[in-house]
């Protein structure tokens, strides 16, 4: 992060465009949220960010639990986005404390359902035996093509690609 005067605006909004100059546009959207929500946390709580105290992160945390009903992922981002934008300001001149890394919820990933070999031949005898060309193929492939249940399910036309290759369209 380069450095900026203590004068210089220390909103979100300009983090944000300093984060664009280094970082992917969505990053610098998504740790905007997580400052605009630190200073949202601080102001709700009456926190002055130049005296927090040492566990503020961790409160913030909570808050973003309980408060914004936020999940895990995007609490780790929020809270990843609040240390980088009080980093930034500090390297900006402001004199603010260092705060210690915050305990983040844990992510539980779930296994994937997927069909048993029984469910699965269920599913080809019904897709030959019920639906006709072209759309058989397609169903008869879907279990091959590494999509969760809830993708094949939202799968619409438009999101298809269909191009033509020598003549032919795939």
């Amino acid at each position: 992060f380069r450095h900026l005067p203590v004068a210089t605006d220390v909103s979100p909004d300009a983090f944000r465009a300093h984060l664009r100059t280094v970082a992917a546009k969505s990053t610098a959207s998504k740790y905007r949220e997580g400052a605009a929500a630190f200073n949202a946390y601080c102001s709700s709580k009456g926190i002055d960010i130049r005296r927090a105290p040492p566990g503020v992160l961790q409160g913030f945390i909570a808050w973003l639990s309980t408060e914004r009903s936020l999940g895990p992922s995007s609490i780790a981002v929020m809270h990843n986005g609040a240390r980088k934008y009080l980093e930034w300001r500090r390297k900006g001149g402001e004199p603010l404390p260092i705060f210690e890394r915050a305990d983040l919820p844990k992510v539980v990933v779930r296994e994937a359902k997927r069909l048993t070999p029984a469910e699965l031949s269920r599913f080809l005898l019904s897709v030959n035996e019920m639906v006709g060309e072209p759309y058989r193929m397609a169903l008869i492939l879907l279990p091959y093509c590494g999509l969760r249940s809830s993708e094949h399910i939202e799968l619409r036309l438009d999101s298809v690609v269909v191009d033509q290759v020598d003549g032919r369209r795939v």
